[in-house]
């Protein structure tokens, strides 16, 4: 699976949230994630068709997705577009509990004064993956596709 429409029959959409500067973790998550069959792992960067209208398609795909994984770090907080367009759609649909917002800690960061203080992330913000070694995220990585399996057969079975 290298792209995911959201026009796929797969109704259970990712959608990974990352400033540029950290595709290389979005790049590990998503290739970690890919071999669930039932999910489709949603990032700008594969998944914007040429000829797309860019802003649509991340407003599409953020009112598809159940889970929103999202990247904390220094370049995150320093995105404008994360900072005023992508996050706070994210926030308002967690607190409508339309979605599940998991946050991943790349660096360290003061996040603090940002609505994700609240959201418990998979690993310390003390532990960000930046200073991790790549089997240490490895850990990290299936601890969060287990965590997706569960979250979407807790939710096909009825239970919330």
């Amino acid at each position: 699976m290298t792209s995911t429409s959201l026009n796929s029959p797969k109704e259970n959409f990712v959608f990974i949230c990352y400033a540029r500067k950290d595709n290389k973790f979005r790049e590990e998550i998503k290739n970690y994630c890919e071999p669930i069959d039932e999910i489709g792992i949603w990032a700008d960067v594969n998944d914007i068709q040429v000829g797309d209208a860019w802003e649509d398609s991340i407003d599409q795909a953020i009112e598809a997705c159940k889970i929103a994984i999202v990247l904390v770090s220094i370049n995150f907080f320093t995105s404008q577009y994360i900072k005023t367009k992508e996050f706070p759609k994210l926030i308002a649909a967690h607190k409508a509990r339309k979605i599940t917002i998991i946050p991943i800690f790349v660096s360290k960061c003061i996040y603090q004064k940002s609505p994700i203080k609240d959201i418990q992330a998979i690993n310390l913000p003390s532990k960000p993956l930046k200073k991790l070694a790549p089997s240490q995220r490895e850990d990290i990585y299936e601890e969060l596709a287990n965590l997706i399996v569960h979250h979407f057969e807790k939710n096909i079975s009825g239970g919330k």
